[in-house]
Formats: structure tokens, C-alpha cells, sequence
């Protein structure tokens, strides 16, 4: 996962560090996305979020919103500074086999 920008905001990787796009920026994220492809076929105004359709968007965002999340924690778990647990456990046991690598290859 990249970027994905959207109304002027970034979101995902970014310089500053992991930006999540929350659930309810993933419907309207998702609802511009299919205007998109249906051009002038329909309008936001046309979806109505009680229908089954406006229902099926509001699930598709909310595990767009999770997915992020999930993102979110596999970046952070690469972070030093950000990782707990198990995580940070595993940074700093495949941050010795590779210098140990290191050394073999280059000392």
C-alpha cells in the first residue's frame, strides 16, 4: 500500500510517518470512486445509505478503514521507535542476523 490522496489529504506512507484514512473519509472515498466511473450516470445525492447498495458501501469502507489500520500496525512494527511487544522483539532479532550477515559477507 502506497498513497491514496483524497480531498486535499494524503494518506498511507507519507514523510511524516503512517497516516490512516478513517471509516467515515473511506465511504465518501469509495462513493466518489464509483461517481467516477458511472460519470454522469449518478450523483451522491442519488445514493441512499439505508438502501442495500448505500449499505454495501458502508462495508466495503469500514474494511477499507480496517485495512488501513491493519497497514498501519505492519508499518509501525518496522519502526523501532513504534513497535511493542512482539514486534519490537523481532526488529531486534533480525536486526543482529543481519549484521551478523553483514560481517560475514563484508568483515
Amino acid at each position: 500500500m502506497g498513497t491514496i490522496e483524497f480531498e486535499g489529504v494524503e494518506y498511507g506512507v507519507v514523510p511524516e510517518g503512517f497516516i490512516i484514512m478513517p471509516q467515515p473519509v473511506c465511504q465518501r472515498y469509495i462513493t466518489q470512486k464509483l461517481i467516477d466511473v458511472w460519470e454522469e450516470d449518478i450523483t451522491a445525492n442519488d445514493i441512499d445509505f439505508d438502501s442495500q447498495f448505500g449499505q454495501w458501501i458502508a462495508s466495503e469502507s469500514e474494511q477499507l478503514a480496517e485495512n488501513f489500520e491493519i497497514a498501519e500496525s505492519l508499518y509501525n512494527a518496522f519502526d523501532p521507535d513504534l513497535a511493542v511487544d512482539d514486534a519490537l522483539d523481532k526488529i531486534g532479532v533480525e536486526g543482529v542476523v543481519e549484521g551478523l550477515r553483514y560481517l560475514k559477507v563484508f568483515g
